[in-house]
């Protein structure tokens, strides 16, 4: 398995492109349909762990439940991956409000220990330390329980509404500005006129979405290369719409920048960004498809590349092992000081202390 690891990596590294563009996270309208993985995937563990957490931290009175066994679980995309997962739980003895996490706590006894399942969804992205439960929906099977209502988290990998006075608002728009008059074939420069909506997203980095207009000036393009400070609108000057979207990536201190400006009123625009093949800073865009009918909107299915690697990666082996027998495995493990990595139980236990966050 190492070998592969090695063999993906160096075949990515020899097709970079050391001067090609920063590549983009693909937007959500572009990611591929979720297919199927290992129940017994560090990261799936993972997903059920905070899952868990969150659930037992929102009980009011009662025992706090624990993992049971996953027994499905599919992800979307290669690099951030968002989980959708089905586990079910068992009754612990530490009782709601103990400080002790589920994962320090004995499952009661078979007969005494009620029992339940679980549906959730979890964006993980570990190179930036993201876990985030949007949502998930718990069910107790006991009739002495009282029902678990659903409850939806805050989803950190959605869009947010920045208000027109934001403090990154200046900058990202002056971007935005900057690169249509660049690219424009107008012969004056266009300057800033009003803001009508400004957003926020953690995806691979931060996107910036932005819809403003903006005004043609007196300055023409022949005076100076850039737009100067002190540019009066001109009186019957051409009013454009604009639909921007600016990507910072300061891990690779990288920016792109899309803009799209006509005279009509302000639509949703989506800019299709490229595909991936494989993950990290060596993964390689591809150009986005179109379907025959010209929609792009519609998801798509892997690509043979994509397909490849996923199940290069793991073979899907549903349902999971029992949390207890996985704990059985650590204990033996740490007992006999096995160092190598190629046991699964070992690597999720090291993660899951990893994102313990």
């Amino acid at each position: 398995m190492k070998l592969l690891y090695v063999a993906i990596f160096t075949i990515q590294l020899l097709c970079v492109d050391a001067e090609s563009e920063p590549v983009i996270e693909p937007d959500i309208s572009v990611l591929s349909p979720p297919y199927p993985i290992d129940c017994n995937n560090p990261e799936v563990l993972v997903a059920a762990d905070f899952t868990l957490r969150k659930f037992n931290a929102e009980q009011k009175s009662g025992h706090q439940y624990a993992l049971d066994q996953v027994q499905q679980a599919e992800a979307q995309g290669l690099r951030g991956r968002r989980y959708f997962i089905k586990f079910s739980i068992q009754e612990t003895d530490c009782s709601v409000g103990n400080e002790k996490i589920w994962k320090d706590c004995s499952h009661k006894a078979q007969g005494e220990a009620a029992t339940g399942h679980c549906v959730s969804n979890v964006y993980i992205h570990k190179t930036d330390r993201i876990v985030d439960v949007a949502e998930y929906n718990c069910s107790i099977d006991s009739d002495h329980h009282t029902p678990i209502v659903p409850k939806r988290g805050l989803c950190l990998g959605c869009p947010v509404d920045l208000p027109t006075d934001h403090h990154r608002l200046n900058e990202t728009i002056a971007l935005a500005i900057a690169k249509f008059n660049t690219e424009s074939n107008h012969t004056n420069y266009f300057q800033r006129d009003r803001v009508y909506k400004f957003t926020r997203q953690v995806v691979a980095g931060i996107k910036y979405v932005l819809k403003f207009s903006i005004q043609e000036t007196e300055c023409s393009k022949e005076d100076s290369d850039d737009l100067p400070p002190d540019c009066d609108a001109k009186a019957d000057g051409i009013k454009l719409y604009c639909n921007s979207q600016v990507y910072f990536k300061s891990w690779m201190n990288s920016m792109n920048v899309f803009v799209d400006c006509n005279v009509s009123k302000l639509e949703i625009i989506t800019f299709a960004a490229p595909r991936y093949v494989g993950w990290g800073p060596f993964s390689m865009p591809q150009p986005p498809r179109s379907h025959s009918d010209g929609n792009d909107t519609h998801p798509e299915k892997l690509t043979s590349a994509e397909q490849t690697l996923a199940d290069s990666l793991e073979s899907p082996k549903c349902p999971g092992k029992p949390w207890r027998v996985l704990l059985q495995h650590i204990s033996v493990s740490s007992s006999t000081e096995q160092h190598h990595d190629n046991n699964t139980v070992q690597t999720a236990f090291r993660d899951l202390g990893l994102l313990d966050f």
